[in-house]
């Protein structure tokens, strides 16, 4: 089975949000999360929500829009996210 890649990911005219594009859906419509309580059973944003200081979700298509909280530091928050990304892009795709 094929496995997506995370192809790239791009600041947004927010400081607290980043878009990672990977080649492959991530969801097959709009998805966004603004707590972990309501990503309960959507694996991805569950897993992207256990990292410290991430506040928000979208899933849209081949991107993830991930939100920061103001007070952290996207250098502590970046690794992690790919991490997660990466472990999830393993599974087939949608």
């Amino acid at each position: 089975m094929a496995r997506m890649k995370v192809l790239d990911i791009v600041a947004t005219p927010n400081p607290n949000a980043i878009k990672v594009l990977l080649d492959g859906p991530v969801s097959a419509g709009t998805q966004s999360y603004f707590n972990a309580t309501a990503a309960v059973g959507d694996a991805l944003a569950t897993g992207l929500f256990a990292i410290p200081g991430v506040a928000g979700i979208m899933l849209l298509g081949t991107f993830v829009t991930v939100s920061k909280r103001k007070e952290a530091a996207w250098d502590a928050i970046l690794p992690a996210v790919k991490a997660v990304l990466e472990a999830w892009t393993q599974k087939p795709t949608l």
